[in-house]
């Protein structure tokens, strides 16, 4: 016959089994959800590259980057404090709480829509063709409200609510396409219209099936109760990826639309890589996490592995594009090929540094060094800027990737030199702690917080 005391034991064993299932499936729906968003993105850019001229090519970069900036912003002001703070909550407490949430990105969206409207007014006014821009202006509100419907949902433990959502998104968007292809118009603002108001209707779907709405008279209490987090949040995007979708606005603005056009095409032909990569920094960030507490040795393996596979995946991609026959670059780009085709030696080394790197950067968030990866992450956020505004004021298209190839393994050096520094500084902090790893900070969130907090994470 069994003691009480095993019994219990074996109950918890159970649990925890049980409890990482729970997880398990959450993460695979939340890494779904991310690889749909990039992948309708990614198509997106590719019809767009086929149907229209470098110089279209570019605006569509410029307005899509400027989507981005704003909503990373946003969901450094809102969503990604949804997913830290508000995770643990019962359903009914995180409704209420993420209302002010939504409320913020709503405004955020209408002032930032009002003033895309007003740039398509100056845009016709100077014989411009404006239809594209008033068409993000019209959706910029519900775009932005989708994204952050998409981090509630998560924190709520519902992700695959979020992958429905943003299914809905993809269902919409490709049927348009499809209809408007099919009568044989296929210029820049049909493709935008029919991304921006399908990404809308997700946003009307999202709200009318999750619990929180948009509170905007809580707007302004939110920023002033979680500025403290969402602060660093806000200039850790601007300086990883604001930075580069603020280089390439930088470079249409230096060298012309062709430049942005022909940016945003050689980094199509990456999509996928980027995709995946995006996907499994998701789902590592946690696991990694959980890993530091077996020991820094092996979890720096890990972290070194991980970074290979990126790198070598970067490796392989970037060698097939270079052996794509130039019928098979036109098929997929377009005019633009002839621009893009040349800059995708350079996007490979970028591309092999930033896959080395992101091992470090894994490793950095999971044992959660916040100041040491935002402080660094800052500093390449301003060099890559500034590299490509020189380089497109010096060659264009070819000098901003001559930039970025030259700044990104540097910056992956950076990130592994910041990495081991930390990793000692952890080790000996936690040789004077009584305890010794346990009493190191990454343990002092549980796993379920973790695994939310990284759920929504863009790469």
């Amino acid at each position: 016959m069994r003691t009480h005391g095993p019994l219990l034991e074996e109950d918890s064993e159970l649990l925890d089994v049980e409890l990482s299932g729970h997880r398990g499936r959450r993460m695979a729906w939340s890494v779904s959800d991310q690889i749909l968003s990039s992948a309708t993105n990614f198509v997106l850019t590719i019809l767009v590259a086929r149907a229209v001229s470098p110089g279209q090519l570019g605006v569509f970069a410029v307005l899509m980057a400027v989507y981005l900036v704003v909503n990373g912003i946003v969901r450094g002001l809102t969503s990604e404090v949804v997913a830290v703070r508000l995770s643990s909550l019962s359903r009914p407490e995180l409704a209420a709480q993420a209302g002010g949430a939504l409320g913020l990105a709503a405004s955020a969206g209408i002032i930032v829509g009002s003033v895309v409207l007003i740039g398509g007014a100056v845009v016709a006014s100077m014989g411009g063709d404006w239809r594209p821009v008033v068409v993000l202006g019209l959706a910029f509100p519900l775009l932005i409200v989708q994204d952050a419907l998409r981090f509630v949902f998560v924190a709520q433990r519902e992700a695959v609510r979020a992958f429905a959502i943003d299914l809905v998104w993809a269902i919409v968007q490709i049927a348009a396409i499809i209809a408007v292809v099919a009568v044989g118009d296929s210029g820049l603002t049909i493709f935008m219209a029919a991304w921006a108001f399908a990404g809308a209707l997700s946003a009307v779907v999202g709200l009318i099936i999750n619990d929180a709405k948009p509170k905007y008279s809580a707007a302004r209490e939110w920023l002033r109760l979680h500025r403290d987090l969402a602060a660093p949040f806000v200039v850790e995007f601007l300086a990883g990826q604001g930075a580069y979708q603020l280089s390439l606005i930088s470079a249409g603005a230096i060298a012309g639309l062709s430049t942005a056009g022909a940016l945003r095409g050689v980094q199509a032909l990456f999509g996928p890589l980027t995709v995946l990569s995006a996907g499994l920094a998701l789902a590592a960030i946690p696991e990694f996490a959980r890993l530091a507490k077996r020991g820094a040795p092996r979890f720096t393996l890990a972290c070194v592995g991980f970074g290979v596979v990126i790198a070598l995946g970067a490796l392989v991609t970037g060698v097939l594009m270079m052996a794509l026959p130039e019928q098979a670059g036109h098929a997929l780009l377009g005019e633009s090929w002839a621009l893009a085709s040349p800059l995708i030696i350079f996007l490979t080394i970028q591309k092999v540094g930033e896959g080395i790197g992101i091992g470090a950067f894994v490793g950095m968030r999971s044992r959660q060094y916040a100041f040491r990866s935002a402080g660094l992450r800052s500093a390449i956020g301003v060099l890559a800027i500034a590299t490509s505004s020189l380089g497109a004021y010096l060659a264009g298209a070819k000098g901003v990737m001559i930039g970025m190839a030259i700044v990104m393994p540097l910056a992956a050096v950076a990130w592994w030199l910041q990495f081991l520094r930390a990793s000692k500084v952890e080790a000996a902090g936690s040789a004077k702690t009584p305890g010794g790893a346990g009493g190191s900070r990454a343990t002092t969130r549980t796993d379920a917080a973790m695994d939310e907090e990284f759920a929504g994470v863009s790469a």
